[in-house]
């Protein structure tokens, strides 16, 4: 089981967008699984990450006024135990690029806030995500591409029901054979 701080250092996901929830404004999001405990994620009215919760551990997420910068703060059991500065470079309706200790995300978005592809890079390592769509409209991918420039892999997606915005809350994903369902329950403001 991977742990919130794993998780964040990851895949920071800044944004409700970049968290595959481009419609509406969500103000919590739950993401569950059978085989991991829930992971919450709480968004402030401007759609950006506020708070990332999985079982005992917690990361706060305090942006400066002009979101510039992120500090996340990770706690385990009310103790701190992280803390990290998130330098945002670009955060557009298109594009969201970021670095944080020493590893850059950068994000390629589509108007509609649909995810198109994202990489995560550091000086030793570079992982590229590719989503494919079967037409235009199509705000979630029905396949995935994850590639290191040595191995690449295909994850099979489909979005089994979606809520009143269109956003998905339930998705199954399947890889190598292996399936595995996601819920998720969105609440807005």
């Amino acid at each position: 089981m991977a742990s919130i701080a794993s998780e964040s250092q990851a895949q920071l996901l800044l944004t409700k967008q970049l968290l595959s929830v481009p419609k509406g404004h969500p103000r919590k999001v739950i993401r569950s699984s059978i085989n991991t405990p829930d992971l919450v994620f709480e968004f402030d009215k401007n759609g950006r990450l506020i708070l990332m919760e999985q079982g005992d551990e917690k990361a706060r997420f305090n942006w400066t006024s002009d979101s510039t910068e992120v500090e996340w703060v990770l706690f385990a059991e009310q103790t701190e135990t992280a803390r990290n500065i998130v330098s945002i470079d670009k955060l557009t309706e298109t594009e969201c690029e970021y670095e944080c200790d020493g590893v850059i995300f950068d994000f390629k978005l589509r108007k509609d806030g649909a995810v198109l592809s994202y990489s995560i890079s550091s000086s030793e390592s570079k992982m590229e995500i590719t989503h494919h769509f079967r037409n235009d409209n199509d705000i979630y991918p029905f396949q995935i591409v994850q590639s290191d420039g040595v191995q690449a892999g295909v994850v099979l997606v489909n979005i089994n029901e979606t809520d009143q915005y269109g956003n998905a809350t339930s998705v199954t994903q399947s890889i190598n054979g292996q399936q595995m369902t996601f819920l998720t329950t969105i609440e807005y403001y």
